[in-house]
């Protein structure tokens, strides 16, 4: 039996590295190359308009290496979406482990959708009609978004920053809504700011939402208030359409 040399002795009692390699990287690399190449295509271009050979060739890459990586275009989608819901993953992370507020951490989401444009909401919206797979797969990530909202919001309850007279789940069933509310009127529209509108909103939201404060009974008064909010909300509707001046709403005081 030959003897092992030093070299191969200290190899051999290596524990396995799991860093990835060349070949793993090799194809994270290019099917990271087709996915921006794609988004960015359907971000100006749209969905229907965008060929395979369209995002293959701004990715650099052969037209058949498409293939290798998504079975077709509405996979790009999936893709991004999933990628959102890692995002809520992250904000929740940073909340329990007291790096941010819930209030930070529901804000900072906000910032994470600033490069959406009304054509990849419009996208968005086609391929979830179009299809009833990718509608069961968008569903699934939508509940759990909200199962990540409603432990941040759990979690901020129990510090005291939200009131606690609501459940968890009634205010994250309403951040989503209005959240996607806010979304499609945005993309409707076609213009202006959207992360300016949606932490516009975001603030009414809170404003109502601080510990401390008392629910209204729900009559006469619940209404006036909910009017009272609605004239808040249109009052900065020019400021938040118009990018030079939403940025004193692009920094508002609880931003960490």
């Amino acid at each position: 039996m030959r003897p092992q040399s030093a070299d191969s002795s200290r190899s051999a009692g290596r524990p396995p590295s799991d860093k990835p390699g060349r070949r793993e990287r090799h194809r994270a690399e290019i099917r990271e190359r087709l996915y921006r190449a794609a988004l960015n295509l359907f971000l100006t271009g749209g969905l229907e308009e965008t060929t395979v050979q369209d995002i293959t060739e701004a990715a650099d890459v052969g037209k058949g290496t498409f293939f290798n990586y998504f079975s077709n275009k509405e996979e790009i989608l999936l893709t991004f979406n999933e990628r959102q819901t890692q995002l809520f993953e992250r904000a929740l992370t940073a909340v329990r482990e007291g790096r941010k507020t819930a209030q930070q951490a529901i804000d900072d989401l906000c910032l994470e959708m600033s490069g959406w444009t009304p054509t990849l909401v419009y996208n968005m919206m086609r391929a979830i009609g179009s299809r009833a797979d990718v509608r069961q797969r968008y569903a699934q990530d939508l509940e759990t978004r909200r199962q990540r909202m409603e432990q941040v919001v759990a979690l901020g309850q129990e510090r005291g920053e939200i009131r606690a007279d609501r459940s968890a789940q009634d205010i994250a069933r309403a951040f989503q809504e209005f959240g996607w509310g806010t979304l499609l009127i945005w993309s409707l529209r076609g213009t202006g700011v959207f992360t300016a509108r949606l932490r516009a909103n975001l603030d009414l939201i809170f404003w109502g939402l601080a510990a401390g404060r008392l629910a209204p009974p729900p009559t006469k008064i619940a209404k006036k208030s909910t009017i009272r909010n609605t004239r808040l909300m249109w009052s900065h509707h020019d400021d938040h359409d118009d990018p030079k001046k939403s940025r004193q709403h692009d920094s508002p005081s609880h931003v960490p």
